[in-house]
Formats: structure tokens, C-alpha cells, sequence
């Protein structure tokens, strides 16, 4: 096990059940979450590319505008 991850376990062991039980549930949470956006990013990669080069392609034809965040 990585020792980060080891050190966090050595400390939620020593919280009470109820907190030990609340961390449990929310990092499963987060943990579905990663997992089903990977998931989601990489049955996509092949709709992410095409977006992509449709970009350069707009941006070296000249039909892009640079802007500044604030003026989107």
C-alpha cells in the first residue's frame, strides 16, 4: 500500500465510527466519480480528437477570434 495512503488509514482509525463511516461513504462517492468520468473521457477520445482538429482547422482558416476569458 502507498505510505500516504497507509498514513491516512492510520489516522481515520483512530476518528469515531460515526466519521470513519461518513469519510467511507464519501470517498467511495469520489471514487465512483473518478472512475465513471475516465470511463466517460475515454469512450469519447475519438469525439474529442475530431473536436479538436475541427479547432486548428478553424484557427489556421482564420475563423477564430482571440478573446480574453471575461468575453466569452
Amino acid at each position: 500500500m502507498e505510505a500516504e495512503l497507509k498514513a491516512v488509514f492510520d489516522k481515520v482509525s483512530n476518528l469515531d465510527s460515526k466519521m470513519q463511516s461518513d469519510l467511507a461513504f464519501f470517498w467511495g462517492q469520489e471514487l465512483e466519480n473518478e472512475i465513471n468520468f475516465d470511463n466517460k473521457l475515454s469512450s469519447t477520445i475519438s469525439s474529442l480528437k475530431e473536436l479538436a482538429n475541427n479547432a486548428i482547422l478553424d484557427f489556421k482558416n482564420g475563423n477564430t477570434v482571440s478573446k480574453g476569458f471575461d468575453e466569452l
